[in-house]
């Protein structure tokens, strides 16, 4: 009895302890969250400061709890900075008379998919707006990376550390070959698959890039640095040839020499920098800083949610893997598509902007998304296409039926194409000696089994059946674009293709931003007075709390060499785990695409 009573206190006073855990845990959380949610005040004569470190999402948080993660670690909250709410941001500092100015400075991020090229071409219009209103933009950094100088070369004033550097020595993209490893390993690939260009599957079945790969991979990226120094140039008025010159010699520029070159204004420390901005700000000396205020602040002390009219415009995120079933982090057909059902049958609703960023996936998914667009403009409603940094493969089939696609020039997109892919673990099972038996009822039951290699006659069944989607998909680009089959079947073929391209080929109506597309909805709709409403799954608590804890971005720090190949695999092993189409075929593009 004495033992018993032992075991009932211990569990009593484990579960009190337990409870008290969780009860300042939630004070933890909630003191978090309203430390985050205090009004800001915007001092007059302040600094707008952007931190190009803060991750740029394309679509809105999807919970209040997002980055309390980090907050209780004691890392501060995690500040992704929705695209929509940043330009807004500019926007409005532009003719805020407490904002003195607009000043830049950290590295972007663009870890997990975040701020890609498309997106910093948006924001850097946002910025070229802001500094025509006559307000000066400081930027400030001891190292430049491209995609930082890509912003703050519109600055009015751009400053390096004497000790620093710019780099400019242009884009490169790498793609891993797995055959040999698989291989070794015992896993073979077969795959089935329709486009010269569609090389999705090249890494698990060769041991190097195929010549139509390299083509497609040197005329895109290089369409993507063209786009890159020509903005440039015209920011900092330097030839194009002098900064090709220098991207294929040196590759970066330090301190007084990036001063001669024109890619800088000064090479300073930023102690000078810092008293510059505290007179600019009427600051006092003995500050330890200048009158400032954060991006996320700012709107916070701003009301965004003026806007009282009742016909709205739906914003919907199509930002990642397209998949089938719901979505979590990727674009999940279910959801997606009940979106633009909910849009179609809201008599508010008048026009919809879907905002694509996404390399495609799973084809039944995209036809799922796809038919939704279809109806909503059969309903009447516009339905407008903002591509962000990449729309391609089931990307561009959820867009191609849209009564107006824009692109960046820097967008990807096109990889207009179809693919199947089978791994297989027979070799490996006969390395470990597993045997496996096999009853079936029909010649074609096992077809879908991972034990063994397929037929000739399964591997044709699969590939008459990606022939027919790839079918369905040029006629339906063809029919949504107004274009000849023939001329689709010629520019298709799985080839990827940059923004600028993409204009001239007819897949985009023009080039613009997420801003432009709203404006063209609303202009379609006949709309003077409304506001944009943002369809966006939201996030329960506990969901979003233990996806902080396990897959917060990465700070942007330095990061060991070993451990960024070791992320690169670990991606496309994800991409892999993603494809999850019932039948088990793609419209996706042949690889996560990071131009650096």
């Amino acid at each position: 009895m004495e033992e018993i009573m032992k075991d009932f206190i211990k569990t009593f006073v484990a579960v009190l302890l337990a409870l008290a855990c969780v009860g300042f845990f939630c004070f933890l959380v909630i003191a978090g969250l309203a430390a985050t949610k205090q009004p800001a005040k915007v001092k007059k004569q302040s600094m707008l400061v952007l931190d190009l470190s803060n991750p740029i999402s394309d679509k809105p948080a999807a919970s209040d709890f997002e980055g309390l993660a980090p907050l209780l670690s004691g890392k501060g909250p995690q500040k992704v900075i929705p695209l929509r709410k940043l330009l807004y941001a500019i926007d409005q500092a532009a003719s805020d008379e407490k904002i003195k100015g607009l000043y830049l400075t950290g590295n972007v991020n663009r870890i997990n998919g975040y701020s890609g090229w498309g997106t910093l071409s948006e924001v850097r219009r946002a910025l070229e707006a802001f500094a025509a209103s006559g307000k000066p933009i400081y930027a400030y950094n001891m190292y430049w990376d491209e995609a930082s100088y890509f912003l703050s070369s519109v600055a009015t004033n751009l400053s390096l550390n004497p000790f620093g550097v710019v780099e400019l020595n242009g884009f490169s993209a790498e793609v891993p070959y797995f055959k040999g490893a698989l291989e070794k390993l015992g896993v073979q690939v077969q795959v089935t698959r329709v486009g010269k260009y569609k090389s999705a599957v090249e890494p698990y079945i060769l041991d190097e890039m195929s010549e139509a790969n390299r083509e497609q991979m040197s005329k895109f990226l290089g369409d993507l640095f063209d786009v890159f120094v020509e903005d440039i140039s015209k920011s900092r008025n330097v030839p194009v040839e002098d900064l090709l010159a220098l991207a294929n010699t040196e590759g970066m520029a330090r301190g007084e020499q990036a001063v001669a070159k024109g890619l800088v204004d000064r090479a300073v420390y930023y102690d000078e920098i810092l008293k510059e901005l505290k007179e600019l700000t009427e600051t006092k000396e003995d500050k330890k800083t200048f009158k400032q205020i954060a991006v996320n602040k700012y709107l916070q002390a701003i009301d965004v949610e003026k806007n009282k009219a009742k016909d709205m415009i739906a914003v919907i995120y199509a930002e990642g893997n397209i998949v089938d079933g719901k979505s979590n982090n990727q674009v999940g057909g279910v959801t997606v598509s009940a979106f633009l059902r909910k849009a179609r049958l809201d008599d508010k609703v008048k026009a919809v902007v879907l905002r694509v960023n996404s390399p495609g996936g799973s084809a039944s998914a995209s036809e799922e998304i796809q038919r939704e667009t279809l109806l909503l403009k059969e309903a009447g409603k516009p339905v407008v296409v903002s591509m962000g940094s990449v729309a391609a493969s089931g990307g561009y089939w959820i867009s191609a039926y849209a009564d107006e696609i824009l692109a960046e020039a820097n967008t990807i997109t096109g990889s207009i194409g179809v693919f199947g892919m089978f791994m297989n673990v027979e070799q490996l099972r006969d390395k470990l000696g597993v045997n496996v038996e096999t009853v079936k009822t029909a010649e074609m039951a096992d077809q879908s089994t991972i034990m063994r290699a397929k037929t000739d006659a399964e591997l044709q069944v699969f590939q008459n059946f990606v022939d027919h989607i790839y079918d369905e998909f040029l006629e339906k680009v063809a029919e949504g674009r107004n274009l000849e089959l023939e001329k689709v079947a010629e520019i298709a073929q799985g080839r990827v293709w940059s923004g600028k391209e993409a204009l001239k080929l007819g897949l985009v109506d023009r080039l613009g931003g997420v801003v432009d597309a709203i404006d063209s909805a609303a202009e379609r709709a006949a709309l003077d007075k409304y506001k944009v409403v943002q369809y966006q799954r939201k996030k329960e608590f506990v969901e979003t709390i233990l996806e902080d804890m396990g897959m917060a971005p990465e700070n942007t720090g330095m990061r060991s060499p070993i451990r960024a190949e070791l992320k690169k695999i670990q991606k496309l092993l994800l991409t892999v785990d993603c494809m999850n189409d019932p039948n088990g075929v793609y419209a996706r593009m042949p690889y996560d695409v990071v131009a650096k």
